[in-house]
């Protein structure tokens, strides 16, 4: 390229002179990672300038990228240049040779048509079979990889069936990515046609005649074998794989946007969601090969044994080079690292063990793992520590090089079993997963296909992380962060965990980009909502393009705009309350002034965003920039869906998930200002809202679930087809296809692969007198009801609770405190009309809101208590509901605010004195959990004189005796006989027992009042 060679031969830069032929002059510096961004900078720099189109320059800097690989390769030292992200350039569907491949295309679909028709439910030619499958893959199914297609016949020629029915059947492909294995999972849900197909290859099991397997054949002589039966020439028929699926993605594009032909092509190398979150979204189970390896059969022996902790501190001993080795991995200096592992494996060269284990080290130190990017020498140690010693104590003498990848499987599920300390079984997994990183790249061992089935999700090596949550997990996350204001969470916390929580997921942005927002990011105009993403001094964007605005309007929901717009002119008067004249403010939009913080942690909003993500969905390895992924595919399948209305079905499961993906029209209208036919401006647009300068960025690590739009398109493309095709595919009677066929294809696909998973009818028998072990009888009688504190009818205290907290907050009415905890609003009302008659009682204060201010229960002998006491509260309830409450009204009456305990000042309460004592013996509470309080100097205290006999042997021995308040009345105060709760060890739990019996009571009134309303 002359114009290429111009430009170089006039930049000044490091790169240039290299590459044109010059010498470099001193000074210049030398072609390393800064020279290489700054010739990419100067390329860009030229489309900007308009003096080089944009296609040109991809060109440029694919030649650049080529050449500088070719000088690596030659031993030269020059830092690579990146190759652009642009979107691969599509053929005219014009052309002639266009024209003629779909011409040729339509012939095989008709010819596919005609032979199915032909084939009914007697004896098929499986030759001809395999061939009618295979083309109705890649004609109907838009299978359009020769890769996963010898996948697909590979699979099914084994015996495998599809990988999962939920939503509808599909099999995973786990295809090669960057050189790093088999980390590229697509996933393909085949067309009914070819889902009928493949199932009658599948072998039939149950009440169906069994058969083998069938054997995997030539594709281009089933095909062959297929069409010539069908009368097409030898010269009409595909000459080979490669041919035929080049035609039919022609065909394919001029019926589908060419962005999912791209997909489906891996010209994009879009990722599916990842079986961890497919499989919480649809509800699969994991594959039996994950259990069998993560079962007990592979379980290792206890770790605190003592002879294999005596055989792990002895190795050292047995492997003269271990200690050495793991010593030379403590400094900081790769250089003398590597020296250090190289003279200990010069020391005996022989020894195939010291070989391999050293190798490996060298192999980490060098720069090289499992990812493809160098490791810190801190992190090399801390795995090879772990995995090393383990593999040797396991191994012996074994040399690993040598084994079988089925061995070593099964070897690094058992190791990765052992250890009970998380942060320690991390470090022993990834060190695992880079040993055997290692045994492919310098042994030539195989990969393994399933990494997370061997070791775990959490050792899986994932260069694209495609985990999302769905719209109704993150509706169910941000009720767990409204539930932290019950446990008394600051609100303004919470509120700043909220408004992160949702721009991650409905704005897309970057955790850096929302905590570095400031109040003037923010723009209120009229009903609009606009977020301005921009760097500022002292806050760095990640790229260029970053910069972007976002139309929040456009992306939230109503009460999301509201919550968003009430804390910016929340911010914005703070602002203004402290602006001084002459001063510039950037005030960060995440503060909070009310707790005097100028900007928020990082680390405490992020935990309460992980807590909240993790109890929505179960899942312990989501974090907040999973949320960007959710809002990278949920934006693009919903802009998508007006063209493909069969999107939504998919997630019917998750009805906010599918009304909000229904709505795409209004999305399209509000992002693009039209709602327009199929385009690629919808990748664009989604590129743009994530801050990317190319689709093929955001397609390639954000966007997932692409190959349900291609789904929905075939299933489109499908509705043409001859219901006649379609009951022949199926083989089942003419009749019963037809009725299921009513419904839709899937119906049909569905009771076709019902019919093959069917259970054996089995003809009746004699009736055997013991048809199962006494063992597993069914047990007699009701099933064992749920404890009372457990039960529906119950409202538990923490609930009380939470009512008075919420109750003191601002700007929360009794409603909403009805709607958050769920709850009848007569129930609440009942307990912020009583609350403030019991405060006084127990001395507590009342807030503005006239709400008793309550203290929190932290330690574990208090939250114990409790617990147990609601427990026993329940219970009484329910069996004597009218002690219960006249206990806790006494216990809330003679309460003493000075020393915490329950006082009967003299005779005139005996009575009461013994409904108390009958109360607390019906509650269950032991004479170790309760004490008697004397107010008395007489070192012999014993209970006043006027209990009578039979209450004193009811009341406990231990006896805390304190001094009189006053010694002028210290007669008065020695006929006081004071009751106290205490711990099993004797400390008091006044207080608190006194503010579980308020609770108690607020909860019975409550209940009591709307007996048939007290729970949602």
């Amino acid at each position: 390229m002359p114009g290429l060679k111009r430009f170089l031969a006039q930049l000044e830069n490091p790169h240039a002179s290299l590459l044109s032929g010059r010498e470099l002059q001193d000074g210049t510096g030398a072609a390393d990672f800064a020279s290489a961004r700054t010739l990419e900078a100067h390329i860009v720099g030229r489309i900007r300038s308009q003096d080089l189109q944009s296609a040109e320059a991809a060109d440029w800097l694919r030649i650049l990228h080529l050449v500088i690989r070719h000088l690596q390769a030659e031993g030269v030292s020059v830092a690579e240049t990146r190759l652009p992200a642009t979107l691969p350039s599509t053929p005219s569907p014009f052309s002639e040779p266009s024209i003629a491949a779909a011409a040729r295309t339509a012939g095989w679909r008709e010819a596919l048509h005609r032979g199915i028709e032909s084939v009914r439910s007697g004896t098929v030619d499986p030759l001809q079979l395999w061939g009618a499958t295979i083309l109705s893959a890649v004609l109907h199914g838009a299978l359009l990889d020769s890769v996963k297609l010898s996948r697909l016949i590979e699979h099914i020629s084994q015996g495998g069936r599809f990988h999962g029915t939920v939503p509808r059947c599909y099999l995973e492909f786990d295809l090669p990515h960057q050189g790093l294995g088999n980390l590229h999972l697509q996933r393909w849900f085949p067309d009914a046609l070819t889902a009928l197909l493949l199932i009658r290859l599948i072998p039939h099991q149950g009440g169906m005649p069994a058969s083998a397997p069938p054997l995997a054949p030539k594709p281009q002589v089933a095909i062959r074998r297929f069409l010539t039966a069908q009368g097409l020439s030898r010269e009409l028929q595909p000459t080979g794989i490669k041919d035929l699926i080049e035609s039919a993605s022609t065909w394919w594009r001029a019926h589908a946007p060419s962005l999912d032909v791209g997909v489906m092509t891996r010209a994009l190398p879009a990722h599916a969601i990842h079986r961890r979150s497919w499989q919480r979204i649809f509800g699969t189970s994991q594959s039996s090969v994950a259990a069998r390896l993560r079962s007990s059969a592979h379980a290792s022996p206890e770790y605190g044994n003592a002879d294999d902790a005596d055989l792990l501190e002895n190795l050292p001993i047995m492997h003269a080079w271990l200690e050495p080795a793991l010593a030379a991995l403590a400094t900081d200096q790769r250089p003398i690292a590597l020296e250090a592992i190289a003279a200990l494996m010069a020391r005996d060269p022989n020894d195939p063990l010291a070989s391999c284990y050293l190798g490996f080290i060298q192999f980490l130190v060098e720069g090289n793992s499992a990812a493809g990017k160098p490791l810190a020498l801190s992190t090399i140690r801390h795995r090879v520590t772990e995995s090393l010693r383990r593999l040797l104590f396991h191994l012996g003498q074994a040399d690993p090089t040598q084994m079988p990848l089925e061995d070593l499987q099964a070897l690094y599920a058992e190791i990765s079993n052992e250890c009970d300390i998380e942060s320690a079984q991390l470090a022993l997994k990834t060190g695992l997963r880079e040993f055997h990183a290692y045994l492919v790249r310098r042994h030539d061992l195989p990969y393994i296909q399933r990494l997370d089935l061997v070791l775990g999700d959490d050792a899986h090596l994932m260069p694209v992380d495609a985990n999302l949550v769905t719209i109704d997990e993150y509706w169910a996350a941000q009720s767990c962060l409204d539930q932290e204001l019950a446990r008394g969470v600051a609100p303004d916390l919470v509120r700043i965990a909220k408004l992160v929580l949702m721009m991650a997921f409905r704005l897309g942005l970057r955790a850096m980009e929302i905590f570095g927002l400031r109040v003037e990011d923010v723009h209120l105009h009229g009903r609009g909502l606009t977020v301005l993403v921009r760097d500022y001094p002292g806050h760095r964007l990640k790229t260029e393009n970053s910069k972007r605005i976002l139309p929040a309007h456009a992306l939230l929901a109503p009460g999301e705009r509201t919550m968003l717009r009430a804390w910016v002119r929340r911010r914005q008067a703070e602002e203004a309350a402290v602006a001084e004249p002459g001063v510039t403010r950037s005030a960060l939009l995440l503060a909070s002034v009310k707790t005097g913080r100028a900007s928020v942690s990082y680390e405490g909003i992020s935990d309460r965003i992980y807590a909240a993500l993790r109890r929505a969905t179960g899942d312990r390895l989501l974090f907040i920039h999973h949320l960007r992924h959710a809002f990278a595919t949920w934006t693009m399948l919903r802009l998508r869906g007006p063209d493909a209305p069969e999107i939504p079905e998919f997630f019917a499961a998750h009805p906010a998930t599918a009304r909000w993906l229904a709505n795409g029209r209004r999305a399209r209208l509000l992002l693009l200002g039209h709602v327009s036919a199929p385009s690629r401006v919808y990748a664009f647009a989604v590129a743009r809202l994530l801050g990317h300068s190319s689709p093929t960025v955001s397609m390639g690590h954000y966007i997932h679930g692409t190959e349900i739009v291609m789904t929905a398109v075939a299933d489109r493309e499908l509705r043409g087809l001859p219901n006649t095709v379609l009951i022949a595919a199926s083989g089942l009677p003419a009749s019963t296809a037809t009725r299921h066929l009513e419904s839709s294809p899937q119906e049909l696909v569905a009771r076709t692969l019902a019919r093959l998973l069917a259970p054996p009818i089995v003809e009746a028998v004699e009736p055997v007198e013991s048809i199962a072990p006494a063992s597993i009888q069914r047990p007699r009688g009701r099933p064992k009801a749920s404890p009372p504190h457990l039960a529906p009818d119950w409202l538990a205290l923490d609930k009380v609770r939470a009512v008075l907290h919420l109750a003191a907050l601002p700007d929360l009415s009794q409603a909403q405190i009805a709607e958050q905890l769920q709850m009848a609003p007569g129930v609440v009302a009942s307990i912020l009309a009583q609350a403030p008659a019991y405060a006084p009682l127990l001395g507590l204060a009342l807030t503005e809101a006239n709400v008793p201010k309550l203290p929190r229960p932290r330690l574990p002998a208090e939250l114990a208590f409790l617990s147990n006491f609601e427990a026993r509260l329940a219970t009484l309830a329910r069996k004597a509901p009218a002690l219960c409450r006249a206990g806790l009204q006494l216990h809330l009456k003679h309460f003493n605010r000075q020393k915490h305990d329950v006082v009967f000042t003299g005779p005139q309460y005996g009575g009461a004195l013994a409904s108390y004592i009958q109360f607390l013996g019906e509650l269950g509470i032991k004479e170790s959990e309760f004490q008697c309080v004397l107010r008395t100097q007489d070192g012999h205290a014993r209970p006043p004189a006027w209990v009578p006999s039979t209450l004193k042997a009811q009341l406990p021995v231990r006896i805390r005796r304190i001094g009189p308040p006053s010694l002028a009345k210290a007669s008065t105060y020695a006929k006081w006989l004071g009751i106290q709760l205490t711990e099993p060890n004797g400390n008091g739990l006044g207080h608190l027992a006194g503010i579980a019996c308020m609770l108690g009571t607020l909860a019975l009134e409550a209940t009591l009042r709307e007996p048939f309303d007290s729970h949602y």
